[in-house]
Protein backbone atom coordinates (compact mmCIF):
# COMPACT_ATOMS: atom_id res chain seq x y z
CA UNK A 1 0.00 0.00 0.00
CA UNK A 2 1.86 3.44 -0.72
CA UNK A 3 2.18 5.80 1.81
CA UNK A 4 0.23 9.77 1.30
CA UNK A 5 2.69 11.81 0.32
CA UNK A 6 3.28 15.33 2.69
CA UNK A 7 1.02 17.17 0.22
CA UNK A 8 -2.19 14.68 0.62
CA UNK A 9 -1.54 14.48 4.68
CA UNK A 10 -1.66 18.33 5.32
CA UNK A 11 -5.34 18.48 2.64
CA UNK A 12 -6.34 15.57 4.77
CA UNK A 13 -5.72 17.31 8.15
CA UNK A 14 -7.26 20.59 6.63
CA UNK A 15 -10.70 18.65 5.59
CA UNK A 16 -10.79 17.24 9.11
CA UNK A 17 -10.27 20.31 10.66
CA UNK A 18 -12.99 22.23 8.90
CA UNK A 19 -15.23 18.78 9.53
CA UNK A 20 -14.40 19.32 13.63
CA UNK A 21 -15.42 22.88 13.17
CA UNK A 22 -18.84 21.93 11.52
CA UNK A 23 -19.60 19.39 13.89
CA UNK A 24 -18.84 22.17 16.74
CA UNK A 25 -21.51 24.42 15.09
CA UNK A 26 -24.14 21.82 14.86
CA UNK A 27 -24.05 22.00 10.96
CA UNK A 28 -24.05 17.85 10.92
CA UNK A 29 -26.07 15.93 13.13
CA UNK A 30 -23.62 12.74 12.96
CA UNK A 31 -19.99 12.06 12.28
CA UNK A 32 -20.72 9.85 9.92
CA UNK A 33 -22.12 12.67 7.55
CA UNK A 34 -19.54 15.09 8.88
CA UNK A 35 -16.83 12.41 7.26
CA UNK A 36 -19.00 11.42 4.35
CA UNK A 37 -19.30 15.45 3.45
CA UNK A 38 -15.53 16.49 4.11
CA UNK A 39 -14.12 12.91 2.44
CA UNK A 40 -12.25 11.88 5.99
CA UNK A 41 -12.32 8.31 7.50
CA UNK A 42 -15.12 8.22 10.09
CA UNK A 43 -12.41 6.12 12.44
CA UNK A 44 -9.89 9.68 12.35
CA UNK A 45 -12.56 11.91 12.67
CA UNK A 46 -14.11 10.69 15.67
CA UNK A 47 -10.66 10.13 17.60
CA UNK A 48 -9.94 13.84 17.16
CA UNK A 49 -13.54 14.93 18.41
CA UNK A 50 -12.11 12.38 21.67
CA UNK A 51 -8.69 14.16 21.83
CA UNK A 52 -6.43 11.73 20.33
CA UNK A 53 -3.62 14.53 18.48
CA UNK A 54 -2.10 13.42 15.20
CA UNK A 55 0.62 11.78 13.80
CA UNK A 56 2.90 14.85 13.01
CA UNK A 57 2.32 16.57 16.45
CA UNK A 58 2.54 13.70 18.61
CA UNK A 59 6.09 12.35 19.78
CA UNK A 60 7.11 9.43 17.72
CA UNK A 61 6.93 5.98 20.00
CA UNK A 62 10.07 4.80 22.11
CA UNK A 63 11.85 8.32 21.54
CA UNK A 64 13.13 9.96 24.68
CA UNK A 65 13.17 13.62 23.44
CA UNK A 66 10.61 15.41 21.52
CA UNK A 67 11.39 16.43 18.09
CA UNK A 68 11.42 20.21 19.11
CA UNK A 69 14.21 18.89 21.29
CA UNK A 70 16.07 17.17 18.61
CA UNK A 71 16.10 19.87 16.69
CA UNK A 72 17.57 22.07 18.99
CA UNK A 73 20.18 19.33 19.46
CA UNK A 74 21.07 19.30 16.42
CA UNK A 75 21.18 23.30 15.64
CA UNK A 76 23.65 23.45 18.57
CA UNK A 77 25.59 20.21 17.71
CA UNK A 78 25.90 22.09 13.85
CA UNK A 79 26.73 25.14 16.05
CA UNK A 80 29.72 23.93 17.70
CA UNK A 81 30.94 22.32 14.56
CA UNK A 82 30.69 26.21 13.03
CA UNK A 83 33.34 27.09 15.75
CA UNK A 84 35.70 24.49 15.25
CA UNK A 85 34.62 22.33 18.18
CA UNK A 86 32.22 19.13 17.31
CA UNK A 87 31.77 17.65 20.13
CA UNK A 88 32.26 13.75 21.27
CA UNK A 89 29.23 11.54 21.49
CA UNK A 90 29.77 11.23 25.11
CA UNK A 91 28.95 15.11 24.99
CA UNK A 92 25.80 14.77 23.07
CA UNK A 93 24.59 12.59 25.65
CA UNK A 94 24.69 14.44 28.43
CA UNK A 95 23.25 17.31 26.42
CA UNK A 96 20.24 14.97 25.96
CA UNK A 97 20.35 14.37 29.67
CA UNK A 98 20.52 18.08 30.93
CA UNK A 99 16.62 18.10 28.60
CA UNK A 100 15.74 15.32 29.97
CA UNK A 101 16.57 16.46 33.38
CA UNK A 102 14.48 19.49 33.36
CA UNK A 103 11.26 17.35 32.31
CA UNK A 104 12.37 15.22 35.44
CA UNK A 105 12.66 12.53 32.91
CA UNK A 106 15.43 9.38 33.28
CA UNK A 107 18.35 9.64 31.35
CA UNK A 108 18.89 7.75 28.02
CA UNK A 109 20.06 4.13 27.40
CA UNK A 110 23.85 3.62 26.41
CA UNK A 111 23.02 3.16 22.36
CA UNK A 112 20.79 6.28 22.20
CA UNK A 113 23.35 8.47 20.67
CA UNK A 114 24.29 6.38 17.54
CA UNK A 115 20.07 6.13 16.64
CA UNK A 116 19.79 9.68 17.19
CA UNK A 117 23.33 9.86 14.55
CA UNK A 118 21.30 7.76 12.26
CA UNK A 119 18.10 9.62 12.17
CA UNK A 120 19.68 12.22 11.00
CA UNK A 121 21.70 13.22 8.17
CA UNK A 122 22.99 16.50 8.59
CA UNK A 123 25.34 15.35 11.48
CA UNK A 124 28.24 12.10 11.06
CA UNK A 125 30.10 10.70 13.08
CA UNK A 126 33.66 10.65 12.58
CA UNK A 127 37.10 9.56 14.45
CA UNK A 128 39.32 12.35 14.85
CA UNK A 129 42.72 11.69 12.94
CA UNK A 130 45.79 14.30 12.83
CA UNK A 131 46.29 16.36 9.80
CA UNK A 132 48.49 14.08 7.92
CA UNK A 133 52.15 16.27 7.37
CA UNK A 134 52.31 15.46 3.73
CA UNK A 135 49.58 16.57 2.90
CA UNK A 136 49.83 20.19 4.46
CA UNK A 137 53.66 20.40 2.88
CA UNK A 138 52.51 19.02 -0.02
CA UNK A 139 56.20 19.34 -0.99
CA UNK A 140 56.52 15.27 -1.34
CA UNK A 141 57.67 14.88 -5.20
CA UNK A 142 56.90 10.57 -5.01
CA UNK A 143 53.22 11.69 -4.32
CA UNK A 144 52.47 14.81 -7.23
CA UNK A 145 54.58 13.46 -9.86
CA UNK A 146 51.80 10.48 -11.19
CA UNK A 147 49.30 12.98 -11.09
CA UNK A 148 50.84 15.40 -13.27
CA UNK A 149 51.74 12.13 -15.50
CA UNK A 150 48.00 11.46 -15.59
CA UNK A 151 47.17 14.59 -16.65
CA UNK A 152 49.90 15.05 -19.29
CA UNK A 153 49.11 11.43 -20.96
CA UNK A 154 45.04 12.70 -21.22
CA UNK A 155 46.10 15.96 -22.66
CA UNK A 156 48.40 13.90 -25.55
CA UNK A 157 45.86 10.75 -25.99
CA UNK A 158 42.75 12.99 -26.60
CA UNK A 159 44.31 16.52 -28.32
CA UNK A 160 42.89 19.00 -25.91
CA UNK A 161 43.80 22.64 -26.64
CA UNK A 162 45.56 23.87 -23.38
CA UNK A 163 42.78 26.79 -24.23
CA UNK A 164 40.25 23.82 -23.37
CA UNK A 165 41.45 23.21 -19.89
CA UNK A 166 39.44 24.76 -17.13
CA UNK A 167 39.71 24.28 -13.06
CA UNK A 168 36.30 24.77 -11.46
CA UNK A 169 36.08 24.96 -7.62
CA UNK A 170 32.78 25.98 -5.45
CA UNK A 171 32.80 27.43 -2.20
CA UNK A 172 30.68 27.95 0.50
CA UNK A 173 30.17 30.61 2.74
CA UNK A 174 27.95 31.57 5.97
CA UNK A 175 26.28 34.90 5.55
CA UNK A 176 26.75 37.21 8.24
CA UNK A 177 30.14 35.51 9.20
CA UNK A 178 33.56 36.34 9.13
CA UNK A 179 35.52 33.57 8.20
CA UNK A 180 37.67 31.45 5.97
CA UNK A 181 35.86 29.94 3.35
CA UNK A 182 34.49 26.14 3.24
CA UNK A 183 34.73 24.23 0.11
CA UNK A 184 31.46 22.04 -0.45
CA UNK A 185 28.02 22.83 -0.36
CA UNK A 186 27.43 22.78 2.83
CA UNK A 187 26.42 26.14 3.44
CA UNK A 188 23.58 29.02 2.60
CA UNK A 189 25.48 30.84 -0.45
CA UNK A 190 28.09 28.81 -2.79
CA UNK A 191 30.07 30.21 -5.16
CA UNK A 192 31.14 28.27 -8.25
CA UNK A 193 34.16 29.99 -9.86
CA UNK A 194 36.01 28.83 -13.01
CA UNK A 195 39.20 29.71 -14.59
CA UNK A 196 40.96 28.71 -17.52
CA UNK A 197 44.50 27.65 -18.49
CA UNK A 198 45.45 30.70 -20.45
CA UNK A 199 44.71 33.02 -17.58
CA UNK A 200 41.17 34.00 -17.87
CA UNK A 201 37.97 33.40 -16.05
CA UNK A 202 34.88 32.78 -16.02
CA UNK A 203 32.06 35.13 -14.70
CA UNK A 204 31.50 33.82 -10.85
CA UNK A 205 27.56 32.00 -10.11
CA UNK A 206 26.39 32.84 -7.24
CA UNK A 207 23.48 30.29 -5.88
CA UNK A 208 21.27 31.10 -2.75
CA UNK A 209 19.26 28.35 -1.00
CA UNK A 210 16.21 30.58 -0.84
CA UNK A 211 12.47 31.17 -2.54
CA UNK A 212 12.57 34.43 -3.59
CA UNK A 213 15.62 37.23 -4.74
CA UNK A 214 15.92 39.85 -2.14
CA UNK A 215 16.15 43.48 -3.40
CA UNK A 216 19.22 43.60 -1.11
CA UNK A 217 21.88 41.77 -3.58
CA UNK A 218 21.15 44.36 -5.74
CA UNK A 219 20.51 47.54 -4.56
CA UNK A 220 24.55 49.08 -4.05
CA UNK A 221 25.56 45.54 -3.01
CA UNK A 222 29.08 46.32 -4.93
CA UNK A 223 28.41 43.36 -7.35
CA UNK A 224 29.55 43.29 -11.34
CA UNK A 225 26.45 43.95 -13.11
CA UNK A 226 27.50 40.83 -15.11
CA UNK A 227 27.79 38.37 -12.56
CA UNK A 228 24.72 35.77 -12.28
CA UNK A 229 22.71 34.95 -9.25
CA UNK A 230 20.31 31.87 -8.85
CA UNK A 231 18.34 30.13 -6.58
CA UNK A 232 17.45 26.47 -5.64
CA UNK A 233 15.71 25.15 -2.97
CA UNK A 234 16.59 22.61 -0.61
CA UNK A 235 14.19 19.62 -1.18
CA UNK A 236 11.76 22.12 -2.20
CA UNK A 237 11.23 22.93 1.75
CA UNK A 238 11.93 26.37 3.60
CA UNK A 239 11.95 26.76 6.84
CA UNK A 240 9.29 28.86 8.38
CA UNK A 241 10.27 28.60 12.13
CA UNK A 242 11.15 31.32 13.72
CA UNK A 243 15.02 32.01 14.60
CA UNK A 244 15.39 35.30 15.98
CA UNK A 245 14.01 37.73 17.75
CA UNK A 246 12.53 39.89 14.62
CA UNK A 247 11.45 36.51 13.10
CA UNK A 248 9.10 35.92 16.60
CA UNK A 249 7.76 39.35 16.18
CA UNK A 250 7.29 38.81 12.85
CA UNK A 251 5.14 35.82 13.06
CA UNK A 252 2.78 36.78 15.88
CA UNK A 253 2.16 40.12 14.18
CA UNK A 254 1.02 37.40 11.36
CA UNK A 255 -0.73 35.70 13.64
CA UNK A 256 -2.64 38.03 14.85
CA UNK A 257 -3.86 39.88 11.47
CA UNK A 258 -5.12 36.60 10.27
CA UNK A 259 -7.12 36.06 13.64
CA UNK A 260 -8.69 39.49 13.12
CA UNK A 261 -9.25 38.74 9.71
CA UNK A 262 -10.60 35.39 10.33
CA UNK A 263 -14.32 34.65 9.59
CA UNK A 264 -15.36 31.39 7.74
CA UNK A 265 -12.52 30.57 6.31
CA UNK A 266 -10.34 27.05 6.96
CA UNK A 267 -8.56 27.75 10.53
CA UNK A 268 -5.48 25.54 9.05
CA UNK A 269 -3.26 28.48 8.46
CA UNK A 270 -3.66 29.82 11.90
CA UNK A 271 -2.83 26.69 13.09
CA UNK A 272 0.05 26.17 10.82
CA UNK A 273 1.18 30.03 12.44
CA UNK A 274 0.72 28.94 15.69
CA UNK A 275 2.56 25.73 15.37
CA UNK A 276 5.70 27.17 14.33
CA UNK A 277 5.74 29.64 16.78
CA UNK A 278 4.96 26.91 19.46
CA UNK A 279 8.26 25.17 17.31
CA UNK A 280 10.44 28.61 17.59
CA UNK A 281 9.56 29.39 21.34
CA UNK A 282 10.79 25.42 22.21
CA UNK A 283 13.76 25.23 20.46
CA UNK A 284 14.82 28.27 21.93
CA UNK A 285 14.14 27.08 25.43
CA UNK A 286 15.88 24.00 24.72
CA UNK A 287 19.07 25.76 23.24
CA UNK A 288 18.91 27.81 26.64
CA UNK A 289 19.07 24.69 28.32
CA UNK A 290 21.62 23.57 26.50
CA UNK A 291 23.90 27.46 26.93
CA UNK A 292 23.00 27.16 30.66
CA UNK A 293 24.65 23.99 31.23
CA UNK A 294 28.00 24.76 28.68
CA UNK A 295 27.79 28.13 30.83
CA UNK A 296 27.85 26.27 34.24
CA UNK A 297 30.60 23.84 33.06
CA UNK A 298 32.69 26.76 31.89
CA UNK A 299 32.36 28.12 35.64
CA UNK A 300 33.50 25.05 36.95
CA UNK A 301 36.71 24.53 35.18
CA UNK A 302 37.26 28.64 35.11
CA UNK A 303 36.85 28.29 39.56
CA UNK A 304 39.21 24.80 39.15
CA UNK A 305 41.75 26.99 36.98
CA UNK A 306 41.64 29.96 39.85
CA UNK A 307 42.17 27.18 42.78
CA UNK A 308 45.55 25.89 41.19
CA UNK A 309 46.75 29.27 40.59
CA UNK A 310 45.71 30.69 43.85
CA UNK A 311 47.48 27.12 45.30
CA UNK A 312 51.08 28.41 46.79
CA UNK A 313 53.91 26.73 45.91
CA UNK A 314 56.27 25.77 49.21
CA UNK A 315 59.32 24.30 49.69
CA UNK A 316 59.81 21.40 52.24
CA UNK A 317 63.07 20.22 52.12
CA UNK A 318 66.25 19.94 48.85
CA UNK A 319 67.36 16.96 47.79
CA UNK A 320 66.68 13.35 48.75
CA UNK A 321 63.72 11.42 49.00
CA UNK A 322 60.14 11.54 51.34
CA UNK A 323 57.04 8.89 51.46
CA UNK A 324 53.65 10.41 51.23
CA UNK A 325 53.55 10.37 54.88
CA UNK A 326 56.66 11.99 55.73
CA UNK A 327 55.51 15.10 53.04
CA UNK A 328 52.37 15.47 55.04
CA UNK A 329 54.03 15.58 58.60
CA UNK A 330 56.29 18.06 57.57
CA UNK A 331 53.65 20.19 56.07
CA UNK A 332 51.76 19.75 59.27
CA UNK A 333 54.09 20.48 61.35
CA UNK A 334 55.05 23.50 59.66
CA UNK A 335 51.45 25.04 59.46
CA UNK A 336 51.56 24.09 63.70
CA UNK A 337 54.76 26.21 63.64
CA UNK A 338 53.15 28.84 61.79
CA UNK A 339 50.26 29.05 64.09
CA UNK A 340 52.19 29.07 67.18
CA UNK A 341 54.20 31.96 65.70
CA UNK A 342 50.78 33.69 64.97
CA UNK A 343 49.49 33.70 68.05
CA UNK A 344 52.54 34.63 69.58
CA UNK A 345 52.86 37.68 67.79
CA UNK A 346 49.25 38.59 68.76
CA UNK A 347 49.87 38.32 72.30
CA UNK A 348 52.85 40.25 72.32
CA UNK A 349 51.08 42.68 70.29
CA UNK A 350 48.16 43.29 72.53
CA UNK A 351 50.35 43.20 75.84
CA UNK A 352 52.28 46.72 74.47
CA UNK A 353 48.80 48.15 73.63
CA UNK A 354 47.80 46.97 76.91
CA UNK A 355 50.41 48.93 78.95
CA UNK A 356 50.98 52.00 76.60
CA UNK A 357 53.27 53.96 75.78
CA UNK A 358 55.97 54.72 79.04
CA UNK A 359 57.19 58.32 78.72
CA UNK A 360 61.02 59.54 78.48
CA UNK A 361 62.98 62.46 79.66
CA UNK A 362 63.67 64.87 77.45
CA UNK A 363 66.89 65.35 77.85
CA UNK A 364 68.90 62.47 79.95
CA UNK A 365 66.58 59.53 78.03
CA UNK A 366 65.32 58.18 81.37
CA UNK A 367 62.14 56.00 81.68
CA UNK A 368 60.06 58.14 84.18
CA UNK A 369 62.12 61.34 84.08
CA UNK A 370 61.01 64.53 82.39
CA UNK A 371 62.88 67.55 82.50
CA UNK A 372 61.51 69.35 85.76
CA UNK A 373 62.62 66.15 87.91
CA UNK A 374 66.20 66.23 86.31
CA UNK A 375 66.91 69.61 86.76
CA UNK A 376 66.53 69.49 90.75
CA UNK A 377 68.44 66.32 90.38
CA UNK A 378 71.17 68.05 88.97
CA UNK A 379 70.86 70.98 91.54
CA UNK A 380 70.86 68.70 94.21
CA UNK A 381 74.20 67.33 93.07
CA UNK A 382 75.59 70.79 92.49
CA UNK A 383 75.12 71.44 96.32
CA UNK A 384 75.93 68.67 97.93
Amino acid sequence: MPQPTQAQSSNQEDRLLLAIQALKEHQFKSIRAAALSYDVPQATLSNRLNGMTSRCDSTPNLQKLTLYEESALVRYILDLDSCGFPPRPQDVQEMADHLLSERGESSIGKNWTTTFIKRYTKIKAKFSRKYNYKRAKCEDPKIIKGWFSLVRNTVAKYRILEQDIYNFDEAGFAMGVIATAKPGNREWVSIIQGVNSYGWALLPFIIFKVQNHLSAWYEDSGLPDDWVITLIESDNWTSKTPQTIRELDFQIEHIKNRVIQHQNSSPSSINDALSRLAKGAQVMMHSAILLKAEVKALQAANEQKKRRERKRKRYIMQGGSLSVQEGEDILQSAEVDAQVRSEVASESSWQVGSKGRQKRCGLCGIIGYNSCIYMRHEDSITIE
